[in-house]
């Protein structure tokens, strides 16, 4: 649904495995449910650009590009 330039997903029942897959490869780092769900959902919508406060999201790399586009 678009509502003033917000995109909101559901998680899909089948993304839920994806999410802990890659919860599991950033282990090291400070990901949680919230970083992996964007990651998932942007991956599936193969977005570029996100919108978060997490610096260390820069660290993370969707399988469709090198990384994301963080905003703001």
């Amino acid at each position: 649904m678009l509502s003033k330039g917000l995109l909101l997903e559901d998680i899909r029942t089948d993304e839920i495995l994806e999410m802990h897959r890659i919860m599991s490869r950033y282990a090291d780092l400070p990901m949680d449910l919230a970083d992996a769900s964007l990651v998932v959902v942007a991956e599936r919508l193969r977005l570029r650009k996100v919108f978060t406060l997490d610096r260390h999201f820069r660290l993370y790399h969707p399988r469709h590009l090198r990384h994301f586009e963080i905003v703001p």
